[in-house]
């Protein structure tokens, strides 16, 4: 899919791919893709391809800020608010009419948003490996980035030339990829070459972006609206998952009205990527339940 982009309100080129060509066939359900944090299409879009397959159109964007899009040089303006004023206006720009929502990680906080602003065009969501509590009192199911988190951006900000510098070559680090390919994902079903790009693609970014967006999943705060979220919902978390806890999974099934939820057997934090075959079938089981 190559790249497309629209302009958004305030003057930023949004870019976004999409699987149609000009005009598109509005009887094959669209599913919009949502990234985590400082993340590329890579883990989902063999997901993506599946679903064509299955009669679906598909759709990704680049948040602002992030790769091809504009509005790296305002850190501060990258927003959970702002990212999803950025899709509505993309739905206007595109007359998307209805959408089903496939987040992942951060895409989770971003699809929420989406489906409690937007009910009338997010008929459902999938929500894999989210979660709607602080990240930082979490993750890694303790308060250690709690405790590190300030220390990791003060030496961002003061020695910023060499913190910029080591997080450009930690894919040349075969330490940190191991430690991602053992921290995030399933090791004995995910490459260290897969891995090894998911951290290339996250460096071309920088830290900023993600002390910004950290900041933004340690106080969002849909968990006080999610019981307003009506549309059917799949949750899905891995039960190894050491980012985000799997009971997570849970409180956001818990508190959404009408949802499912599926923990992948030795699931790690992308499950969709560990067990492809078995996530792409339950997904497309629910879509087809809900919408035949």
């Amino acid at each position: 899919m190559e790249n497309n982009f629209y302009t958004n309100s305030q003057g930023l080129k949004i870019c976004f791919r999409k699987s149609w060509s000009e005009v598109r066939d509005e009887t094959r359900p669209l599913i919009i893709f949502q990234s985590g944090l400082v993340c590329s299409d890579q883990h989902s879009t063999r997901l993506a391809l599946f679903l064509i397959d299955q009669g679906f159109d598909v759709l990704f964007h680049d948040y602002r800020g992030h790769y091809f899009s504009d509005g790296k040089e305002n850190i501060s303006h990258i927003t959970f608010e702002n990212i999803k004023n950025d899709q509505i206006e993309l739905f206007n720009f595109l007359n998307i009419k209805k959408c089903i929502l496939v987040g992942h990680s951060m895409g989770v906080n971003i699809a929420l948003e989406l489906a409690w602003a937007k009910p009338e065009i997010v008929e459902s969501v999938v929500l894999i490996s989210g979660t709607v509590l602080p990240v930082k009192d979490i993750m890694f199911n303790s308060m250690m980035m709690e405790l590190l988190f300030p220390y990791l951006k003060l030496a961002n900000q003061t020695y910023h030339d060499l913190f910029n510098k080591i997080w450009k070559y930690s894919p040349h680090n075969p330490l940190i990829v191991k430690m991602v390919q053992n921290g995030g994902f399933n090791s004995s079903k995910v490459s260290i070459k897969y891995v090894e790009e998911y951290i290339h693609k996250l460096t071309e970014l920088g830290p900023d972006i993600f002390f910004q967006l950290f900041n933004e999943l340690s106080r969002h705060d849909i968990l006080a609206r999610m019981e307003q979220i009506k549309c059917p919902a799949l949750v899905i978390g891995g039960d190894q998952d050491k980012v985000i806890p799997w009971y997570l999974q849970n409180l956001i099934s818990e508190k959404l009205k009408n949802s499912e939820l599926y923990l992948v057997k030795n699931g790690s934090h992308v499950p969709h990527v560990d067990f492809p075959e078995f996530v792409q079938d339950r997904i497309l089981a629910f879509l087809k339940r809900i919408k035949p």
